[in-house]
């Protein structure tokens, strides 16, 4: 406002310099000549028309430049108050939106269903058919960038390798159990470990998919350390594991310590991977206690007095390879394990091979577990019957119908009972439809 004022008062000034000069050319020019003019009058009166022509023009150029200086003024007047005026009304800025569902991106939820025609036909008995179903739901929590809580859910009952419930019951409702609950841990420091502590998935690899020492659906409870790490030739990869099996308020308690370690190879773009690696395996305090999960059943083992009459340490060696075998994706493989508590029927093998083209698997295993080889009660149980003291060929046909549904049909064919000199046949036939999800 000040800046107008100063511009205006300007002008007014110079106008008001230049007025009498002004007005003495126009009344010289306007009276009428008394006489004539000298030569230097006319002279004079020259000089002073062109002084005033060139102070009129200067006055033209100022009054130009300050009428401008004026407008921009004025512009810049006229958008201070819709500035102040927008400054004025403008929201504060607003904080970032909170999702109100952003806690539940921290879990993940997984599960399968599984649908089983089960029919043994074991010889001297009479053959069993049964429908049978299997249910697993598990829930993972992010708890932090390395910490991660898991909890799954399944059907079946207290057997720590099954989770079949059998249609039965007058249709009555089935049981759900806890099947795994556990901490899994993986410091930032050390890349490639994990720690698990709880009822944890299992860490020690099963080879070939034939479950030769443990049941593929054995969770155990306690703690485990893992480690993987990438190399020019492939990966490393160790474990080590202790397992809580029985406490006991008046004596020492059973436990399981055990390690695993190995490597893979990568053969190139046609040779495949090959795996290979060995483990060991003490269980403490066992010769002499009752069978683990059910006193009265040794499935398998020798017991005396109804105690387990070895210890058990296994010693275990194993062989996988995978590949291309023109359009079929190939798996073979060898294992081996030995009890070194056990001075006879102390030692177990699986070798096979499966073969999967355009959705379909063919697969072939010959296993054979002597009686003190493995723990029986933690052994596969849809071998034959299930535990140690078995001996025989699997064969499988699957075919996956569509993304995350397939069938299966595994055929068992089984001698039991050798060691023990009760020796029988059992023909076992499983048909499978499983979703996961």
């Amino acid at each position: 406002m000040r800046l107008l004022i100063a511009m205006r008062l300007l002008i007014a000034m110079r106008l008001l310099i230049a007025m009498p000069l002004l007005m003495s050319v126009v009344l010289a020019l306007a009276a009428p000549p008394a006489r004539a003019d000298t030569n230097d009058d006319l002279i004079a009166m020259r000089d002073r028309m062109i002084a005033l022509e060139a102070r009129i023009e200067r006055l033209e150029y100022d009054k130009a430049v300050a009428e401008k200086k004026l407008a921009d003024a004025a512009k810049v007047q006229a958008q201070q108050p819709a500035l102040a005026s927008t400054a004025a009304t403008a929201s504060p800025a607003k904080a970032p939106a909170v999702d109100p569902l952003a806690w539940a991106q921290r879990f993940t939820l997984k599960g399968d269903v599984r649908v089983r025609h089960d029919r043994i036909d074991a010889e001297n008995v009479d053959a069993r058919d049964r429908e049978r179903y299997r249910l697993r739901l598990g829930v993972t929590a992010q708890v932090n960038d390395t910490s991660t809580a898991i909890v799954s859910l399944a059907s079946g009952g207290t057997d720590p390798i099954a989770r079949n419930q059998t249609f039965d019951g007058g249709l009555s409702t089935k049981g759900i159990n806890i099947e795994q609950v556990f901490v899994l841990w993986k410091p930032a420091a050390a890349a490639g470990l994990e720690v698990s502590a709880g009822k944890f998935k299992q860490t020690f690899k099963n080879i070939g998919d034939v479950s030769l020492i443990w049941d593929a659906d054995l969770n155990p409870e306690g703690a485990a350390l893992s480690y993987t790490r990438k190399t020019g030739f492939g990966q490393v990869f160790a474990s080590a594991a202790s397992w809580w099996i029985q406490e006991r308020a008046a004596s020492s308690d059973s436990v399981m310590l055990g390690g695993q370690a190995g490597a893979v190879f990568d053969l190139g773009a046609n040779g495949g991977r090959l795996t290979a690696g060995a483990g060991f395996y003490r269980y403490r305090d066992t010769q002499g206690r009752d069978p683990f999960f059910d006193k009265t059943n040794g499935f398998g083992n020798t017991t005396k007095s109804g105690k387990y009459l070895h210890g058990y340490a296994n010693t275990e060696a194993f062989a996988e390879w995978k590949g291309q075998i023109g359009s079929a994706t190939t798996t073979a493989f060898a294992d081996w394990v030995r009890n070194s508590d056990a001075g006879a029927d102390d030692s177990g093998y699986a070798v096979g091979a499966s073969a999967t083209m355009s959705g379909v698997t063919l697969g072939y295993a010959w296993k054979q577990l002597d009686a003190d080889a493995v723990v029986g009660a933690f052994a596969d149980s849809d071998f034959g019957l299930g535990g140690t003291d078995v001996r025989g060929h699997i064969l499988t046909f699957g075919y996956e119908l569509a993304h995350n549904v397939a069938a299966k049909v595994t055929y068992f064919k089984v001698q039991a009972g050798r060691d023990a000199g009760n020796e029988r046949d059992v023909n076992r036939v499983q048909a499978d439809v499983n979703v996961k999800f």
